[in-house]
């Protein structure tokens, strides 16, 4: 299971990195993805390793810290 990016907030943490609508949330700090509650639970976290899968197949680990509250701005 995975979530699939439909859109990307402006001046989002997503934005800053770069996803776009079609990536592909596989897993969070080890984590896979079932559904949105794994999703929210997995990026209060304040350390993040995501890896996402782009459109084209290519998988991406990104790493990254961020605020305990900051959302990844994306639906």
């Amino acid at each position: 299971m995975y979530g699939r990016i439909l859109k990307v907030y402006p001046g989002s943490l997503a934005e800053e990195l770069e996803l776009v609508p079609g990536d592909k949330l596989l897993e969070i700090n080890g984590t896979r993805l079932r559904d949105i509650i794994d999703v929210s639970f997995a990026f209060a976290d304040e350390e993040i390793e995501m890896l996402v899968e782009h459109e084209d197949g290519q998988q991406e680990v990104y790493e990254f810290d961020k605020d305990y509250d900051e959302e990844l701005g994306v639906e």
